[in-house]
């Protein structure tokens, strides 16, 4: 078993937001399905974030658990014969890790996807504070 990180992007016009919903169409619901397709047995992908109804996405990132003993290469191309055409995992990062853990360690090219959404925010914040010289 191995931990992945996808990267993901998609054309979400046909789609009723990132987040699996019974009985509608997902980004989500539809990656899993692909997942299964090759033989992922968790329940649940975590994903960095969840976008809204038509929304669209350039770098979702998410992780997953993966019995799979060929290269990266290999398992995009699996997944992506699985996906309807407006949905790509443009890339899958393997770590020698066996779960994320709650902190960021760039140095080590690795995020925690549970917490993108709060970095992300703190990013923004920063940013913004710097703007108008507010520490």
């Amino acid at each position: 078993m191995a931990l992945y990180q996808l990267n993901i992007s998609y054309d979400g016009t046909e789609y009723h937001g990132y987040q699996r919903q019974p009985r509608v169409r997902t980004m989500q619901g539809e990656i899993e399905s692909a997942l299964k397709a090759i033989g992922w047995r968790d329940n649940s992908i975590q994903s960095s974030g969840r976008t809204d109804t038509g929304v669209h996405a350039d770098e979702q990132i998410a992780s997953i658990n993966l019995d799979w003993s060929h290269g990266e290469m290999q398992l995009k191309s699996a997944i992506n014969t699985h996906l309807p055409r407006d949905i790509v995992v443009k890339a899958f990062i393997r770590f020698l890790i066996k779960s994320f853990i709650p902190v960021m360690m760039q140095n080590q090219g690795f995020i925690d996807t549970r917490y993108m959404s709060a970095i992300r925010a703190d990013q923004n914040l920063t940013d913004i504070t710097g703007e108008f010289g507010l520490k």
